[in-house]
């Protein structure tokens, strides 16, 4: 599996305010951890030895005083600056110096998950890890007809398609190096934003997308009722890893 990772952690954390006006909601607590510590775990758990995160808040120095050079995480660490809010893929190009020359693992800075995901090491091109959702509207989604069968994919569709199966496409990803190819070709979306929706699109257009389903818990830190959901769900376990 790939050595090189990156995780998102520039956000401003809107839907978290008022507690995002004074600190990092990266630093927010999740059933007595900060958020940031569950994407790290997944990351070490994926086997990423050099981790770049990305951070472009007003709060960035929080977040590199608190993982600070990632010797306890069994990580080299390095930061990238993204200034302006111009999407996850966006985001992710900023770091193609940083990354290596081969494939490299995404996790978005607000995603929990409890267990490890997985990736196929011989599949060369993307894969996404994917999970059916009661509310699947509010991600990027997949349609299919099995998950060796992707018949479309959109970013939050306003109205769900039931001739297909639909799975949500979680926070964590992996991608080879023709990622930076396809972004040269990304234009912005109707939010001025490069969906990273868009180059998962490419992937499958060009028959090197593979989704891989998960099972365990998981969830997006976004918002102040998902933390609410993830602490109940962890305080109902009376454990954490």
């Amino acid at each position: 599996m790939s050595k090189h990772g990156i995780l998102l952690a520039g956000g401003s954390g809107t839907r978290l305010r008022p507690f995002t006006n004074y600190v990092s909601k990266s630093l927010l607590n999740c059933a007595g951890k900060p958020i940031i510590e569950y994407p790290l775990h997944t990351l070490q758990q994926a086997g990423v030895e050099h981790l770049t995160i990305i951070v472009g808040s007003s709060f960035s120095g929080q977040i590199m005083d608190y993982v600070q050079e990632g010797a306890r995480y069994g990580m080299d660490v390095n930061y990238c600056y993204q200034p302006a809010p111009k999407g996850i893929a966006e985001a992710i190009n900023r770091c193609q110096r940083y990354v290596g020359d081969k494939e490299f693992v995404v996790c978005l800075g607000d995603n929990c998950f409890e267990g490890e995901v997985s990736f196929d090491p011989a599949f060369d091109g993307a894969q996404i890890v994917v999970k059916q959702v009661i509310d699947p509207k509010k991600f990027g989604v997949i349609f299919c007809h099995g998950l060796d069968n992707i018949q479309k994919i959109e970013e939050k569709p306003q109205v769900i398609d039931r001739k297909f199966e639909c799975w949500v496409i979680t926070g964590c990803y992996l991608f080879n190096q023709q990622y930076f190819e396809y972004f040269k070709g990304l234009s912005p979306s109707a939010r001025a934003e490069y969906e990273i929706t868009g180059i998962i699109e490419r992937y499958h257009q060009d028959g090197k997308l593979k989704a891989n389903p998960y099972y365990h818990f998981w969830h997006d830190l976004g918002s102040n009722e998902s933390i609410a959901y993830a602490n109940d769900f962890f305080h109902s376990r009376k454990q954490l890893w």
